[in-house]
């Protein structure tokens, strides 16, 4: 068979990927879009670049990282920040569950989709609403997997915004006993709710949910740091996390030792803690 002719899906794995695609009820240009994942057929700038010598693999997005299909889709820390807001949250970064792969699909295809909207000079939707016809995920009651809703606005009525000249950072933690990781994230938004930073890091080996929650505060100090104003209101839905801030104390332990790292970069500015109020354990 020439190089130029498609290859039949003969064997068992490709028969059974397709069947689970082609029974997801999602649009035929939907169905189009993964069977180029499946086959690495994606036109990201890699891919380009193997046809067409003088294209940059360079990502449009960051500028720093080859393009790949896994970075354009998941790994670039713009596309990391993009997923914060998506229904899936967290969940992307730690365990996927069977109910959530539509979810998933429609929010890969809207990212693709907002990437090209880029590249090709289109008109965009603004972040915060990009994700906003999509459904939401229900609350998982699950030991090994926890996160809240704190960062989706659209799912949060209950969200209060910082007063002017203010910054709120929402933090939070993801943490999967089975994957022996924990995923952080933080989002600072101004007080019309519009998203000014947000990031998203993943640690392994750290599995307890309190360090966890106390390194995304210490991460989401960090990601407003370059942001001007008069005051920062931090919120976490961890307990003790919020209490240690609120309640400085000298106990010697993992959590402790990053809050006073936080306290430390912290010196210089005004910051009010408080905990998220939709929490979803």
């Amino acid at each position: 068979m020439s190089k130029n002719q498609a290859s039949p899906s003969t064997n068992s794995a490709d028969r059974d990927i397709w069947g689970e695609i082609w029974m997801n009820p999602v649009q035929p240009k939907v169905k189009h879009f993964l069977w180029q994942i499946i086959h690495n057929t994606l036109p990201c700038n890699v891919n380009l670049a193997g046809r067409i010598p003088e294209m940059s693999k360079l990502c449009p997005r960051c500028g720093v990282v080859e393009e790949s299909q896994m970075h354009a889709l998941k790994d670039c820390d713009v596309v990391r920040g993009l997923w914060l807001l998506s229904p899936l949250s967290l969940h992307i970064f730690s365990a996927l569950k069977e109910e959530d792969v539509r979810t998933c699909i429609l929010c890969l295809r809207t990212i693709w989709n907002n990437r090209n909207n880029m590249v090709f000079g289109n008109n965009r939707i603004p972040t915060a609403s990009l994700f906003r016809q999509l459904p939401s995920q229900p609350g998982r009651k699950c030991l090994s997997e926890r996160v809240s809703n704190a960062l989706q606005p659209e799912a949060a009525p209950a969200w209060i915004p910082p007063p002017p000249n203010s910054r709120m950072i929402n933090t939070d933690a993801a943490v999967s006993i089975r994957s022996n990781l924990s995923v952080i994230s933080s989002v600072c938004r101004d007080f019309d709710g519009a998203v000014l930073r947000w990031g998203v890091s993943v640690f392994r080996g750290i599995t307890d949910v309190e360090v966890a929650e106390a390194k995304a505060v210490l991460f989401g100090i960090r990601i407003a740091a370059i942001l001007p104003c008069e005051a920062l209101i931090l919120e976490a839905d961890s307990a003790n996390v919020i209490s240690r801030l609120n309640n400085p104390g000298s106990a010697t332990n993992p959590t402790q030792l990053i809050i006073e790292d936080y306290f430390a970069e912290t010196a210089s500015r005004l910051v009010h803690y408080h905990m998220s109020d939709d929490i979803v354990m």
